[in-house]
């Protein structure tokens, strides 16, 4: 299975080459996203990219970041968008950086925490990390957690029907005016705040849709102002 594994990624390789040489951008891109990111932010910057290279493909895998980061270093995508802390040396570019916010039904203050309900969802641990180390340093005592969900999305929705508060990423209250949010903020005063990375190995930028894909993000980020 790994010999043949090898030789497909070989095979591969040699099409992309080969539909690089004539400088044309086709072929098919392969992301892996974060889930968030797919959701939020991937569906209008593909539509404008494939506006401008109606010839490329692509391929897309969401997941958490820490599930996405492998499958770019065993050449599984040609690009991955994936948030937090990621010890990566190849290509990289900083794509977003966002707030963590406290989401609430109704105003509360944030000293008043520990005693609140709390709403827990399943996430990465760079995210998870980050809140932890917030809350050690803002509060003594544990959080009241209440309510444990899967995802992202179902807690947002339980926060909404008023079934206690959350801690979540700026990008994904964009829309929600009826919610009031607070940021967190350090000891210092400064906000905590969570990147959004696009990484690609070296070696893919010879594959012309890989290179137009990275530029498109590099125009993106100043058209967008992140």
């Amino acid at each position: 299975m790994q010999y043949a594994k090898r030789m497909m990624d070989e095979l591969q390789g040699a099409k992309e080459t080969i539909q690089s040489m004539d400088n044309e951008v086709k072929g098919t891109l392969k992301l892996g996203v974060s889930t968030t990111i797919g959701r939020y932010i991937l569906p209008k910057m593909l539509r404008d990219f494939l506006n401008r290279y109606p010839d490329v493909d692509i391929n897309v895998i969401t997941g958490f970041s820490s599930e996405i980061e492998p499958a770019l270093a065993s050449s599984d995508v040609h690009i991955a968008i994936i948030r937090g802390k990621h010890h990566w040396m190849e290509r990289k570019m900083l794509l977003k950086t966002e707030p963590l916010l406290i989401a609430s039904d109704y105003k509360i203050n944030i000293d008043e925490l520990p005693r609140l309900n709390r709403i827990y969802y399943k996430t990465d641990s760079s995210l998870k990390d980050l809140i932890n180390d917030w809350w050690v340093e803002t509060f003594d005592t544990k959080s009241n957690i209440t309510m444990a969900v899967d995802n992202l999305e179902t807690c947002k929705e339980m926060v909404k029907m008023g079934l206690g508060y959350a801690i979540l990423p700026g990008i994904c209250l964009q829309n929600e005016k009826h919610l009031f949010v607070e940021p967190l903020l350090h000891t210092n005063g400064k906000q905590v705040e969570r990147k959004t990375w696009v990484y690609s190995r070296n070696s893919s930028m010879q594959f012309a849709p890989v290179k137009a894909f990275f530029d498109f993000f590099q125009e993106y980020h100043i058209n967008e102002g992140n």
